[in-house]
């Protein structure tokens, strides 16, 4: 089970966080243009919703936000940039749930994901869905396993395997599917 810890950080949502931020950021903020790192490739679900939350800030602030993708390792290449990042509110972490997967899938990252940035704000939600083949006749997860041939694949779909949370729920289901 999930440290509740890691749960209250939004598990299963996209977060927008930043490296923990000075205090000093009451002043007026931002005198020079912010950085959004984003931890996977562009184009995809997260990259959109980042560039478009760039773009509203920069014209509510009146200075540039910029997204930046740094893709790779499940995240890992982006998120502990940002980690190492100057604490001061000019690099921003647009990420999916894999800030607080990763040191759960991963045997070693470097960053902790409660000690190392501060939440903003959830900007969006994604649905995760659990599909079938047609031909098998089964209406949900229980009456699959009343089969005893199901065809394969069985696939968990969500958001893309790129942004992590694939290869966690393309598991197989009693010996079947991914991986089986």
């Amino acid at each position: 089970m999930l440290p509740s810890t890691l749960l209250k950080l939004g598990l299963g949502f996209l977060v927008l966080a930043s490296a923990s931020v000075q205090p000093a950021l009451a002043q007026s903020f931002p005198t020079k243009p912010v950085k959004i790192v984003v931890p996977s490739a562009p184009g995809g679900g997260t990259d959109i919703i980042a560039r478009m939350v760039a773009q509203n800030f920069t014209k509510a602030f009146g200075q540039s936000f910029y997204v930046e993708n740094k893709a790779g390792a499940g995240n890992l290449i982006g998120i502990e940039y940002v980690a190492k990042s100057a604490a001061d509110g000019y690099t921003l972490l647009f990420v999916p749930s894999t800030l607080v997967l990763n040191p759960i899938l991963y045997k070693t990252v470097n960053y902790d994901p409660i000690k190392d940035f501060s939440p903003i704000s959830m900007v969006a939600t994604t649905p995760n869905i659990l599909v079938v083949n047609p031909n098998v006749k089964a209406s949900n997860v229980h009456s699959r396993n009343d089969h005893s041939k199901i065809p394969r694949p069985i696939l968990g779909l969500n958001q893309s395997p790129a942004d992590g949370l694939g290869r966690l729920d393309q598991r197989p289901v009693a010996g079947h599917g991914i991986g089986a």
